[in-house]
């Protein structure tokens, strides 16, 4: 905080909050009265340090994709579908070069 005084008679003092030294709390957070308050996974003054001990409980995403923790949800590699990314999509027709991914 700064504090900003003026003499008229008698001391009047001002105290203007400083922002975040990261406004944007690197991305993970939000900075409220000069604080980082951080989105979940995240920690530190800036938001800038993951929060190993919430990636340990994530869902592995059947190993085909990972999880979004601010939508709450796997987000599948391409030809992988499901809450937790263990449904393959793929075509079954066999051409001359077997079997293709759809």
């Amino acid at each position: 905080m700064n504090i900003y005084c003026m003499n008229l008679f008698l001391y009047v003092c001002h105290v203007v909050p400083v922002d975040c030294v990261d406004p944007l709390c690197s991305s993970h957070g939000s900075c409220v009265g000069g604080k980082c308050y951080c989105k979940a996974g995240w920690q530190g003054v800036n938001c800038s340090v993951v929060d190993q001990q919430v990636y340990q409980c994530l869902p592995g995403c059947s190993e085909h994709g990972s999880y979004d923790l601010e939508m709450g949800a796997c987000i599948c590699e391409n030809y992988w579908s499901g809450t937790d990314c263990s449904q393959g999509e793929f075509n079954t027709s066999i051409g001359m070069s077997g079997c293709k991914l759809k």
